[in-house]
């Protein structure tokens, strides 16, 4: 809750750019697990996904399999945590932030890093 802050949102946006990079660059993850983050990112609504199992498959255009492992992944390292009930024919998962930012902070260390030692190349 707490008053809307639109510096704040302008904030998130330029960090969602960011962040999106840094999950493309990522060697910690296969590039359909980075898919599923990406997409995650840009359908979240307050750190909450919704969305099918079948929405899953046909947008990343892969195996049931897959998607479920990619998420089993992602859950394992704490970036999304799945509040789906069952019974329900729609999945909730929440965006660890928390998460999600100290992995910006590492991009953007690494970035800043190998920018300086470029000069010495």
């Amino acid at each position: 809750g707490g008053m809307y802050n639109m510096a704040q949102d302008q904030n998130n946006i330029n960090n969602f750019a960011l962040l999106q990079k840094a999950i493309t660059s990522s060697r910690q993850y296969t590039p359909k697990q980075r898919d599923i983050l990406n997409l995650f990112l840009n359908i979240e609504v307050n750190d909450l996904v919704q969305i099918t199992p079948l929405e899953l498959t046909e947008s990343l255009n892969t195996s049931r399999a897959t998607v479920y492992l990619g998420l089993s992944r992602l859950e394992e390292d704490g970036l999304i945590q799945n509040l789906s009930q069952k019974g329900r024919h729609f999945n909730v998962y929440r965006l660890n932030k928390t998460k999600l930012n100290d992995f910006l902070t590492v991009y953007q260390k690494k970035q800043s890093f190998l920018k300086k030692t470029d000069k010495f190349t």
